[in-house]
């Protein structure tokens, strides 16, 4: 059979975002709104409301700590450090599982259609400590442990997880979160030290003040992320004046020296929205229509 006698994919329908923002920032109340089942007004809810649609895998435990209050839940979770624990710490075997498990039940239950990796930057940190272990850490031909290469396995291994969650089944949003870090210069001196306190400082404003702010995940890594890309979202939280302990919730496209970083949807996407990830999907699938 010719490959052009295939169907062509429903690119909107497989949409592949990225969100990164300091903890608190609502990444992950972000992300869930783009489920089908997410409530008209979530932070008002009283009712149980179970997302049918979602998958949720917890790579940090405390990812879902800002949704329960609220009374909502993903149907389906995945607690990554129990995975690992089973595992006995063997990573690639916890990805191996949690891969073909996930890549089971989306094709089991045809109604998932979206999946919420929460944090990347956890999974990260995992990935990081599995192979600079120096029992798993590459070695070179001399047999003498190879830091340069241990990067390079974990660059690889975002890269197996990433692209094998991608592959699951078509009709998936994927949604990947990230914790955030400043973008320092390399070489140092006054001026870098300068810079980096002005980009620590812009992690709490907004629009075009987050020029330096990036995901945090290690070396080139996060390549394997926004290579493929639909959005690149930051999350932001401010507080609403004259009401002390009320925050609001605000998605920015990421911007890096003063310029949008890589957006498909630059038509319809404004500067700054309310964190409605569900919301914005929504245009975006319109303005193809």
């Amino acid at each position: 059979m010719s490959v052009f006698d295939t169907a062509a994919p429903k690119g909107l329908d497989d949409l592949l975002v990225n969100i990164h923002g300091v903890p608190g920032s609502g990444k992950t109340w972000a992300a869930l709104s783009a489920s089908n089942y997410w409530p008209k007004d979530p932070a008002k809810n009283t009712k149980p409301v179970v997302l049918k649609d979602t998958i949720h895998i917890g790579w940090d435990r405390g990812g879902l700590v800002g949704v329960l209050p609220h009374k909502i839940r993903p149907a389906y979770c995945v607690d990554m450090p129990a995975v690992l624990a089973a595992c006995k710490g063997d990573i690639m075997k916890s990805c191996e599982r949690v891969i073909n498990d996930t890549s089971e039940l989306v094709n089991k239950h045809p109604e998932i259609r979206l999946i919420v990796h929460d944090t990347c930057t956890r999974m990260d940190r995992y990935f990081v400590a599995f192979w600079m272990d120096p029992k798993n850490m590459p070695t070179n031909r001399q047999d003498v442990t190879d830091t340069r290469a241990a990067y390079g396995k974990i660059r690889d291994t975002h890269h197996l997880y990433q692209s094998s969650m991608l592959q699951t089944r078509a009709g998936i949003t994927s949604v990947f979160l990230f914790h955030q870090k400043v973008l320092e210069e390399a070489a140092g001196g006054k001026e870098d030290a300068r810079r980096a306190a002005i980009a620590r400082q812009a992690i709490t404003k907004l629009g075009d003040q987050l020029v330096n702010v990036v995901p945090d995940i290690t070396g080139q890594s996060l390549n394997v992320y926004t290579a493929d890309a639909s959005l690149e979202l930051v999350a932001v939280t401010t507080a609403v004046p004259n009401t002390p302990g009320q925050f609001a919730y605000w998605l920015y496209p990421v911007v890096h020296r003063g310029q949008r970083a890589k957006n498909r949807f630059r038509s319809v996407i404004a500067d700054k929205q309310p964190a409605d990830l569900g919301a914005l999907i929504s245009r975006v699938r319109k303005s193809a229509t």
